[in-house]
């Protein structure tokens, strides 16, 4: 099972351009996520678990997002949605 979420996501970041929107990162697979671009559209999130959906409706969750790599994920949050970049 775990083999087919990692391949579903190396197709699905392969899909959406195979490096982060934001620097280019493409090192490290599980280190690049899919970010929603507005929560309130999100179905639900693209964990792992969600991976073996149907591929369509993953894909079509996956194209209300941006690939973003940890960092810039993790910095994503603390410039827009307001988060303390010293909290945990």
């Amino acid at each position: 099972m775990k083999a087919g979420r990692l391949r579903k996501k190396k197709e699905l970041v392969e899909r959406f351009g195979g490096e982060c929107s934001e620097c280019g990162f493409a090192d490290c697979l599980r280190a690049l996520s899919f970010h929603h671009k507005d929560p309130y559209e999100k179905e639900f999130g693209l964990s792992s678990d969600n991976l073996m959906k149907a591929w369509d409706t993953v894909v079509a969750e996956a194209q209300k997002c941006e690939l973003l790599c940890a960092n810039c994920h993790a910095q994503h949050h603390c410039d827009v949605c307001g988060d303390d970049p010293f909290e945990l």
